[in-house]
């Protein structure tokens, strides 16, 4: 069903509920045997290197003349003419994932037009795309739970960045109370994403409305259909959802505080983190890449993405066969926040890897992924050359006398 609601708000939300039992029942009774994880350390990554940071400099330049092409004076960006929603005005993740891939590319090399761009996009969702009541206007992709926390989170950065920029906390507030009143959607990364808005805002607010509801959506929808093997049942089996279901969980720990009452909640996240990262750490190959689906690839995937080739001038459609190599936004995101906001440093040389071999096709899916996934690796390598980490990594066990330890220190970041 996806996430359609063509029934009335309370019938949907109780046909929703029992789906959600049917699902239950039906992963229960489902044997699932395929390559597990484990869920109490880390495995061992291939032993990828950094990328040079001149070399990632001139793919996120190579990204940024891509989006020039499709920029409008107003502060927004158009689809990339052979993407999924082209021709079906501007849907709002177009402007929100490329905010925090701007800011990170400022941050790392302090080139002005980053940041330009960053906050005229910030001033193109306040003034052309929310409503007072902090609804937003959609496009394209019309989905609440999968589009308004992007542009609240990418609203919270800007913020974050500037604090003096009130207006743009205000607005996030805003959508994160829509997001309480919101239906839980039927697919699993959805449904969580909007955890990646309402944890924030109860960190910086205090509110326990906006962490009720993140708990909510996460131990309903994401934990309980977690597989062995690290990823997620019922879901569209695409690795870069992967990406955003670990990307949620991190949210969800990160703002979940460290009380005896969170105590299990915490233990429970990190197992489902640690498995989650291991799922990406056990299936990345030689080159790099990971699998485009937990079943092996998809030819008619690659087609749906409308792969491009951009010559300065105008954009080509290239047939390449498999197309996370020219996305990655979502699983690069996702493996920066596992170092950036856990410290787990075993996931750099994947990283490093699967960056390398996105950055060197020179193609893109969709844009916004690639700003974002472009950005946030060039901030990351410009963090590790400003603070390498440490040579000695402390041992992450998270066995059941040792997870504890391992939570308490991350709890406060």
């Amino acid at each position: 069903m996806h996430d359609d609601h063509p029934l009335p708000d309370k019938l949907n939300r109780a046909a929703r509920g029992l789906l959600y039992v049917g699902r239950r029942v039906k992963h229960a009774l489902t044997p699932h045997g395929q390559n597990p994880v484990p869920r109490n350390k880390f495995l061992s990554a291939r032993p990828f290197k950094p990328m040079p940071f001149e070399e990632a400099e001139a793919w996120f330049r190579r990204v940024h003349e891509a989006n020039e092409a499709v920029y409008h004076a107003n502060g927004a960006w158009s689809p990339q003419p052979y993407a999924t929603y082209a021709g079906q005005g501007i849907p709002i993740e177009e402007v929100a994932h490329r905010i925090p891939g701007y800011l990170s590319a400022y941050r790392a090399t302090q080139e002005p037009v980053y940041l330009e761009r960053a906050y005229a996009a910030g001033d193109y969702i306040l003034r052309e795309r929310l409503f007072t009541d902090g609804h937003l206007l959609l496009q394209g992709h019309l989905l609440i739970d999968a589009t308004y926390p992007f542009a609240g989170a990418a609203l919270l950065a800007l913020w974050d960045r500037d604090r003096s920029r009130t207006e743009y906390f205000d607005a996030a507030r805003k959508i994160g109370d829509q997001l309480l009143e919101c239906h839980i959607a039927g697919i699993l990364d959805h449904a969580c994403a909007p955890v990646q808005l309402l944890g924030p805002l109860y960190r910086y607010t205090g509110d326990r409305r906006y962490l009720r509801a993140a708990i909510r959506r996460v131990f309903r929808r994401a934990l309980p259909f977690q597989l062995p093997s690290g990823d997620w049942d019922g879901q569209q089996m695409v690795v870069w959802y992967q990406g955003i279901n670990l990307r949620n969980l991190i949210a969800m720990y990160v703002s979940t505080p460290f009380t005896l009452e969170n105590q299990g909640r915490k233990d429970r996240l990190a197992r489902s983190i640690v498995a989650a990262t291991n799922w990406f750490l056990a299936l990345q190959d030689a080159t790099g890449a990971f699998p485009l689906t937990r079943l092996g690839g998809s030819a008619p995937i690659s087609q749906q993405m409308q792969i491009v080739s951009f010559d300065g001038s105008t954009f080509c459609q290239d047939p390449t066969p498999r197309a996370y190599l020219v996305n990655g936004g979502y699983e690069i995101d996702a493996l920066v926040a596992m170092y950036e906001h856990l410290h787990v440093s075993e996931v750099l040389p994947a990283l490093h890897g699967y960056a390398s071999l996105v950055a060197g096709t020179h193609r893109f899916g969709r844009l916004e992924f690639n700003t974002l996934g472009a950005g946030r690796y060039l901030g990351l390598l410009a963090d590790l050359v400003a603070a390498p980490p440490a040579a000695v990594v402390l041992e992450k066990s998270l066995g059941d006398k040792q997870s504890r330890h391992w939570n308490a220190p991350l709890a406060g970041h």
